[in-house]
C-alpha cells in the first residue's frame, strides 16, 4: 500500500520566476533531487528545477510562474508518495520508518521509538517506555552494539540497552 510522507516545509518564495525555498526534515537530502514531483495541499506539481543553495532547495513547479503564487504556499508542508522514495542501502532507513516501531529488549517490549534526534556522532532513538519495564523515556543511542536487528515490514526493533545506560538517573 501506498502512502503519502511529509518530506518538509516551504519557507518562502525565490526569485521572481516562482521558485519555492523548502526545508527537508531528513538530513540525507538526496531523495529530494530523485523525485519528479511534490504534493502539495493534496494537489501534485510536477518538478522543473531544484538546486540546493546555501542549507535548503529552491525548486521550480510545474504551473507556478510568479513569485505572488509562490509566496500563497508558504509554510505548507511538502509530500511524496512512499513508493516514489529512492531505495536505501542495506542498514540504512528512512526516520519516518523507524519512528513508531516498537522496541524490544531480551526481557520484551520496553517502548516504541518516539522520535530520532540527529547529533554529530550518531542518532539516538527516543524511546517511550512509559507503559515498558523503565516507565520512562529512554535515549537510546543508534549504534551497531545496540540496535541488534530492524524489521521495517514488522515495525520491530530488536536492542541490546548498554550496560549502565538505565542505571544512573540525572534529573
Amino acid at each position: 500500500m501506498d502512502y503519502l510522507i511529509e518530506l518538509g516545509k516551504i519557507s518562502d518564495a525565490h526569485g521572481l520566476k516562482g521558485e519555492l525555498k523548502i526545508f527537508p526534515f531528513n538530513r540525507d537530502t538526496s531523495q529530494l533531487e530523485s523525485l519528479k514531483s511534490l504534493i502539495i495541499d493534496k494537489k501534485d506539481y510536477k518538478i522543473l528545477n531544484i538546486k540546493y543553495l546555501n542549507n535548503h532547495f529552491v525548486v521550480l513547479l510545474e504551473n507556478i510562474s510568479s513569485r505572488e503564487e509562490a509566496e500563497s504556499f508558504k509554510n505548507k508542508s511538502f509530500y511524496t508518495y512512499r513508493s516514489q522514495l529512492p531505495d536505501l542501502d542495506q542498514d540504512t532507513y528512512y526516520m519516518f520508518d523507524i519512528i513508531g516501531c516498537q522496541v524490544y529488549d531480551k526481557n520484551g517490549l520496553i517502548g516504541f521509538v518516539e522520535d530520532i534526534i540527529e547529533t554529530k556522532n550518531n542518532d539516538v532513538y527516543l524511546i517511550n517506555g512509559h507503559e515498558g519495564p523503565y516507565k520512562k523515556e529512554i535515549l537510546l543511542p543508534a549504534l551497531k552494539s545496540v540496535i541488534k536487528k530492524i524489521d521495517i515490514k514488522n515495525k520491530k526493533i530488536d536492542v541490546e540497552i548498554p550496560k549502565g545506560l538505565l542505571d544512573n538517573e540525572y534529573f
